[in-house]
């Protein structure tokens, strides 16, 4: 008897097993599409980009292109300039006119290079010239370029270069209208040194102090060489 109920026991929990796996089974097939749809919609939200607007049409049509970039145009040359072509052509002028004397072919080569619109180039090639023709005792023709404030440091360097190969008498003057005129500039500090070499004496920054003392130093020299 008790062999029965034992099996008749078990029969039942078998049965209630069955069924409740059943059960389960049939929940599970009726929320599985809804999670299914629900874990779907939540990889699609995810997965998907934002939309991109295109440009319309008439923003890529109408943008303007880019200007090409050009090179800056360089100036011209100094020796293509109207005023240096004609200096160029004078100075060749002087050099090969001998009809004109040396003298008066120095004095034009002066007045070209102490020229303000003549390019600095042609200026310095000017003077370089009027210092091969200049005689000595024209040398103050260049008084008037050491006087302009204007004159480029590279002519009064060529000039103050060129009086070492001049007498005494011809420096002196020379040296000290370039250190009173050009008070401040290089210049004027080497043609003081300059007249104290000679001047055995070196009297300050004040011209007034070295006039008297030059004139007389230059009449001197003028006077020894004239006996010469």
């Amino acid at each position: 008897m008790e062999k029965t109920t034992s099996k008749g026991f078990g029969w039942v929990i078998a049965v209630v097993l069955l069924l409740g796996g059943a059960g389960a089974a049939v929940w599970f097939s009726r929320e599985q599409p809804a999670v299914a749809a629900v874990i779907g919609k939540a990889a699609e939200n995810k997965a998907a980009p934002a939309p991109v607007r295109p440009l319309p049409a008439s923003s890529l049509e109408n943008r303007p292109a880019a200007a090409p970039m050009s090179a800056p145009t360089p100036p011209p040359a100094p020796e293509n300039t109207p005023r240096g072509v004609a200096a160029l052509e004078e100075i060749d002028t002087v050099l090969r006119d001998q009809t004109v004397s040396t003298d008066a072919a120095a004095q034009r080569l002066v007045k070209l290079a102490s020229d303000e619109a003549v390019p600095a180039e042609i200026r310095n090639e000017a003077l370089q010239h009027a210092m091969n023709l200049l005689p000595d005792e024209a040398f103050n023709s260049v008084d008037g370029m050491i006087k302009a404030k204007s004159t480029p440091p590279e002519l009064l360097d060529l000039l103050f270069h060129e009086i070492h190969n001049r007498p005494v008498d011809v420096q002196l003057p020379t040296a000290f209208l370039l250190m009173s005129e050009r008070r401040g500039e290089e210049i004027s500090q080497q043609a003081r040194d300059l007249l104290s070499f000679h001047l055995e004496k070196d009297l300050g920054d004040d011209p007034a102090a070295w006039a008297p003392v030059v004139q007389q130093a230059t009449a001197k020299a003028r006077t020894e060489g004239a006996a010469r």
